[in-house]
């Protein structure tokens, strides 16, 4: 569009006409047209003015590292993913209230995978700010990402703005949750016999993955960290001693005994039992 009339300094012989750009990054052809005042004769030249885009600054701010979806198999809940956009301190500032950012979520694919693992992610927001060198919030929504390794990156470029910011997020399958105790059933055995060791998980674990402790009058008598075994169709875990279900008690001190199971993660759960 026509910008207007130049001013001329008659000692240099040049014109100069200013002008705020209102427009994104790209290269834009200039015109200038002189006139002599007694000719009609016009004279032009042509130039390309290049615009280019603001660096924003984009920090991630207070995200979840790893979020843990509610059930076997499923995918997560809802989760929100934070940052900020930030315009340079250069004393110039432009308006930001409506600019378009994004944050994509890109699950990385581990080599040898069967095609259609990967999946991407990606929601859009607004920011609402004020022209200032202050930075500028932005949250993003998310639910039902399924479970895998993910890169995120937070992005605005929109030809005026320019600028990203990435990290990581994992969405893992549900902790081990303690469901209960099959054995010992009882609370009181004979001094001598054989007391089982059975117990549930909510999502199971493999058989070398939880630790049996056995504390009496006497101390702790008996840690074991590899005989319990895994019985898919049950669930359950069941202690096995020297190829006998349980452990014997011969030889032991009358009394009151605690049972620990301790989990990976630091959970645990116990029982008491009495022999007498």
């Amino acid at each position: 569009g026509l910008l207007g009339s130049a001013s001329y300094d008659a000692t240099s012989g040049a014109g100069s006409q200013g002008y705020k750009v209102p427009l994104p990054a790209g290269d834009y052809p200039i015109t200038a047209s002189f006139s002599p005042e007694d000719t009609d004769t016009v004279y032009s030249g042509e130039a390309t003015l290049t615009v280019t885009a603001e660096t924003m600054t984009v920090t991630p701010v207070c995200n979840p590292t790893s979020i843990a979806v509610p059930w076997l198999g499923g995918p997560s809940g809802s989760f929100l993913l934070k940052a900020t956009f930030a315009q340079q301190r250069d004393g110039c500032y432009g308006t930001i209230s409506g600019t378009q950012v994004t944050c994509v979520l890109t699950r990385q694919t581990p080599p040898g995978s069967p095609l259609g693992t990967s999946g991407s992610y990606s929601r859009t927001v607004c920011l609402l700010g004020h022209p200032g060198p202050q930075a500028t919030p932005a949250a993003f929504s998310f639910t039902r990402i399924p479970v895998g390794a993910y890169s995120v990156r937070f992005f605005v470029d929109n030809g005026y703005y320019v600028g990203g910011a990435e990290s990581t997020l994992v969405i893992t399958e549900p902790p081990l949750v303690w469901s209960k105790w099959i054995e010992p059933s009882g609370s009181t055995y004979r001094l001598g016999s054989i007391v089982k060791a059975a117990f549930t998980l909510k999502y199971g674990v493999t058989t070398d993955q939880s630790t049996l402790t056995v504390t009496g009058p006497r101390g702790v008598l008996k840690i074991d960290h590899q005989s319990f075994t895994y019985d898919s169709a049950s669930g359950e875990h069941r202690y096995l001693a020297a190829g006998v279900y349980g452990f014997a008690t011969k030889g032991w001190a009358k009394g009151s005994y605690v049972l620990r199971v301790d989990l990976p993660g630091g959970a645990w759960q116990s029982k008491t039992i009495a022999l007498r």
